[in-house]
């Protein structure tokens, strides 16, 4: 399974990305911690690079992602690169940042970014609730909900009593 899955990863990396994993793939697996350490913090280098293209940089955390499934950052940013442009895979990675099993106990969006969670659920609520997966869009529109009311939001916008949005999706959804 490890090799389709490592098959998938070469066909979705650019040309230029692709030729940086060739030529870098034995360090990750060569069990010296400084090299990996360095690989990592090199492919983080690249995708910062202000010359690098949407597809580049997407190539690159996807390769981190690879490495590394469990990173929250990783994660979050995949997501956002790729909602609008292949919304089930970034609904994919944004889900992955929820689940403790992934990204650790303590570590999860919720944990680490209230707010941002709280965007993201809603973003999985609605997306899952049009392809008609009601079951999960209710999972995550509940989340925003009780996300909602700790606290997150300016009293404008629900404050503690939570997301009048979420709990009018939650209503309607029924």
């Amino acid at each position: 399974q490890q090799q389709l899955h490592m098959k998938a990863l070469l066909d979705q990396l650019p040309p230029s990305v692709l030729a940086y994993f060739e030529s870098h793939k034995n360090v990750a697996f060569s069990g010296n911690t400084e090299d990996i350490v360095h690989f990592f913090d090199d492919l983080n280098a690249r995708i910062e690079s202000p010359g690098i293209s949407p597809q580049d940089k997407i190539g690159f955390l996807r390769l981190l992602a690879f490495y590394q499934p469990g990173h929250l950052l990783t994660l979050l940013r995949l997501g956002e690169m790729l909602t609008g442009i292949n919304p089930p895979e970034a609904m994919f990675y944004y889900e992955r940042c929820f689940d403790p099993t992934i990204v650790g106990e303590g570590k999860t969006v919720v944990d680490q970014f209230p707010h941002f969670a709280f965007v993201v659920a809603n973003l999985l609520g609605r997306y899952h609730m049009n392809e008609q997966n009601n079951q999960k869009g209710m999972k995550y529109t509940k989340m925003a909900f009780e996300l909602s009311k700790q606290n997150i939001l300016p009293p404008e916008l629900g404050g503690n009593e939570g997301d009048t949005c979420s709990l009018l999706t939650l209503a309607t959804s029924m």
